[in-house]
């Protein structure tokens, strides 16, 4: 997939843009608060439904409007399609694909394997097991689409009315629960086993790779899934003897929505153990590796979203990072200070564009 064609109206300080992007390397230029970096959150709700800045949509809309619009014609296996979302203040949706009426996100997401690296993005490996979970699940969704999304679905309906049983108090209820969130369990935590084994080595060798002008060359890396519940045990058994901590606490307690996906460097959690800059590097291979995967184990073309790019990267990883991105004819959207184009436009060796946003307003400076 790749965007051709974006338009986008009433997003933060924007009123309407549109935007002709090409496959390759699309450069956006301004001064902070600009809104070069809400074009990358609009167009991440195509692939997510949310910003990757605030998952509150009446943050996004521009003051004085109660609905923003994102529009976009992209091709697909040699096909065109249309595609458009529309959120309103209270965060309700209106998704269509080629005109017609989508009911659900996942629908639109399926078409667009977003990989975003943005100053926020280290809260991968910062935050809870939350942000990882959802990492892994969407490493999981774009290789399994056609099930996984109406299995997520019936896993949080199932584990929610247990739980509005167990604060009921009401252990029979809780019980009646227990064979499908079992079945349930087993499932998804397979899927996500299943794809970590296969994620592991491709993220070891980017690592390698990326790190090999770098001291996390000599450190080792392993990539660590832990279920919600001690491995040697059936999930059955486990939701048997935790009913009274269950009742006690009106929550279930163990299950897949407890596992954790752990990076750890030299059998130390990463996080314990990496500065600011290595965390980045390491964030830099997760989402190359990622990118890997889906590609490998779909149809899919990743599209990248950089925000803020030279802030973020030191000179060797940026290089190495514009480089490879480039080498493999991904579309890449890049936001960035002007005092920083010239660098990297030294680093692009292909046909590219640049954007200049000024004011919620967009000229287009450059291109080759």
């Amino acid at each position: 997939m790749y965007i051709e064609k974006l338009v986008l109206s009433n997003i933060r300080n924007i009123e309407k843009l549109e935007f002709d992007l090409k496959p390759g390397c699309n450069l956006i230029v301004g001064n902070n608060g600009s809104g070069k970096t809400s074009i990358l959150e609009a167009i991440n709700l195509l692939g997510f439904g949310r910003s990757f800045r605030t998952h509150k949509t009446q943050d996004l809309v521009k003051k004085g409007t109660d609905n923003l619009t994102v529009s976009v014609r992209g091709h697909c296996d040699e096909l065109v399609n249309r595609f458009g979302i529309r959120k309103t203040l209270n965060g309700k949706s209106e998704i269509r694909i080629d005109g017609k009426p989508v009911r659900k996100q996942s629908e639109l997401s399926s078409f667009f394997p977003i990989v975003n690296c943005s100053p926020l993005s280290t809260s991968l490996l910062e935050d809870g097991p939350l942000v990882r979970r959802r990492f892994l699940d969407w490493l999981v969704f774009h290789v399994e689409h056609e099930t996984i999304s109406q299995v997520y679905r019936e896993y949080d309906r199932s584990i929610e009315q247990r739980n509005k049983s167990l604060k009921f108090g009401d252990r029979r209820l809780a019980q009646t629960w227990q064979p499908k969130l079992v079945e349930l369990n087993n499932q998804i935590s397979k899927l996500r086993a299943n794809v970590v084994e296969q994620f592991s080595p491709i993220l070891l060798d980017t690592f390698s790779l990326l790190g090999q002008q770098n001291l996390l060359a000599q450190r080792q890396l392993k990539v660590e899934y832990k279920r919600g519940w001690k491995e040697a045990e059936d999930i059955g058994d486990i939701l048997n003897s935790s009913i009274e901590l269950d009742l006690k606490r009106g929550s279930t307690q163990y299950g897949v929505h407890k596992d954790e996906l752990v990076f750890k460097i030299d059998d130390t959690p990463a996080k314990n153990i990496l500065s600011r800059g290595e965390q980045k590097i390491l964030l830099i291979c997760m989402l190359l590796a990622a990118s890997q995967f889906i590609e490998k184990n779909s149809s899919k073309k990743c599209i990248w979203l950089i925000d803020d790019v030279v802030a973020e990267l030191d000179e060797t990883t940026l290089t190495k990072l514009i480089k490879y991105l480039v080498n493999l004819e991904r579309q890449v959207i890049i936001t960035s200070i002007k005092k920083d184009l010239t660098l990297i436009q030294q680093l692009i060796d292909r046909e590219y564009q640049v954007f200049h946003v000024e004011h919620g307003t967009q000229v287009l400076i450059d291109e080759r």
